[in-house]
């Protein structure tokens, strides 16, 4: 097996697990529930862009970043603590990503507006 054929597994296998991980999850994000829809993942290095959007509601999407070492609950964690702008803005960019791969590392949370 090539480097490439190698590389290309692995992309599928990450992508796979988030999907696994988070379609059709239920979150609380503020008073609201989110019924979570994957709509898209991009897995480039290090680096998984998954795009979310709520399949009760029409409106909302969330752009996730996590890194290799986010684990699902601290994703989900960034997810429910995402902040309500008052303007609009599609989609919002959640990062959720683990610094260093020590275990005691805590997970960078932020939302971009």
């Amino acid at each position: 097996m090539s480097g490439q054929e190698a590389c290309d597994r692995d992309h599928t296998e990450v992508v796979d697990r988030w999907f696994r991980a988070l379609d059709q999850r239920r979150v609380r994000i503020g008073l609201h529930e989110w019924l979570l829809q994957v709509t898209g993942i991009y897995a480039d290095h290090d680096d998984v862009w998954i795009q979310i959007a709520d399949r009760v509601a029409a409106g909302g999407s969330i752009l996730l970043r996590v890194s290799s070492r986010t684990r699902v609950d601290q994703a989900l964690q960034a997810l429910s603590h995402r902040v309500h702008a008052s303007v609009p803005a599609h989609p919002t960019i959640i990062t959720a990503t683990v610094a260093s791969s020590s275990p005691q590392d805590s997970t960078q949370l932020a939302a971009l507006h």
